[in-house]
């Protein structure tokens, strides 16, 4: 691979003429450019961007911060979060924090331009000071309303389809679970209805587990308001193992309506919200460039898309009612 050297050499010219040239900084006459510029497309050389960046003290680099790489909604979000950058001019990286206490420092050190993290990095990371700005996927107040009003109407869809006895799988103590812990046990607490809780971690193996040891210890738990689509998939697993039947025994419903839960067996009913990614990358470009933050002009919706674990067929009914057991 060609260095500034092997141009600045072939150009006949020194390393700090081919800076400038490269940098579009102080004066070189036009004869001289062009020969650097034959150089380098002979060599076929490439700007360290890293080395760029420290020069001109400035950066393109955009780092991505998660916890862990085992949700699929991550997929949709870092999509949106690139295209979104790359738009803007600016390339992104993607590091996974999870037990990485150094990662931060190797970043800043880099010279990155700025952070977007998810609640889980930020609740390791939140006592350090950053000299870059930096944004929270799912931490502004809207994200906070939108996890509460999301769980308050998943578990009331769960009361309406005739739960009588419904548990709640919560993923952690990030600020996003609490959020849609607390709105569960308020609506349990509102509607005088008794339940259960249990923890899990934010994947489908996890999910499983969690529900296997609930649904063993509490066979008649019939409605399960599970933290995120990757749970309540895990449920559905579970359930099939016990052999029990979804939704005419135990309906179950998530968060975050990821497209496999579309495709699963029985289809899965959840909980849609905004996406997440495009508007915090905005913000974080926005702060990056001096800009003042724009404010959101409209509240973000959620809704239920219902599915098959919270909804029996009709045609089941029909078939009960007219060859009765």
């Amino acid at each position: 691979m060609a260095t500034i050297r092997d141009v600045a050499k072939l150009a006949g010219v020194s390393v700090a003429t081919v800076s400038r040239v490269l940098n579009k900084k102080g004066y070189v006459h036009e004869d001289t450019v062009k020969q650097v510029e034959q150089a380098i497309e002979q060599l076929k050389y490439k700007p360290n961007a890293v080395a760029k960046a420290l020069f001109k003290k400035s950066s393109t680099m955009i780092a991505v911060l998660l916890s862990g790489f085992e949700r699929a909604s991550f997929s949709s979000i870092l999509t949106s979060i690139e295209n979104s950058a790359y738009e803007a001019g600016y390339q992104v990286i993607i590091g996974d924090v999870q037990n990485r206490k150094s990662y931060m420092d190797v970043l800043l050190q880099n010279n990155i331009a700025g952070i977007l993290m998810s609640q889980e990095v930020h609740e390791q990371v939140k006592d350090q000071v950053f000299s870059i700005p930096i944004v929270v996927l799912d931490g502004q107040d809207h994200d906070r309303l939108v996890n509460y009003e999301g769980s308050r109407l998943a578990i009331a869809h769960l009361l309406e389809e005739g739960c009588c006895f419904p548990a709640f799988i919560k993923g952690g103590d990030s600020a996003f679970m609490n959020e849609r812990y607390e709105a569960f046990l308020d609506v349990a607490e509102e509607n005088g209805v008794p339940y259960r809780v249990i923890e899990s971690r934010l994947s489908v193996a996890d999910g499983e587990r969690a529900a296997l040891e609930l649904l063993q210890k509490a066979p008649y738990i019939d409605g399960i308001c599970a933290c995120s689509d990757e749970v309540a998939i895990g449920v559905l697993r579970a359930a099939h193992q016990l052999r029990i039947q979804v939704p005419e025994q135990l309906k179950v419903i998530g968060f975050g309506a990821i497209p496999e839960g579309e495709y699963v067996y029985p289809s899965l009913t959840t909980i849609s919200k905004p996406q997440t990614g495009e508007r915090e990358i905005k913000e974080l470009i926005q702060k990056m460039q001096g800009k003042p933050v724009l404010p959101i002009t409209h509240q973000p919706a959620v809704e239920i898309v219902e599915r098959e674990s919270t909804k029996i067929k009709t045609q089941a009914f029909l078939i009960n009612s007219i060859y009765p057991k």
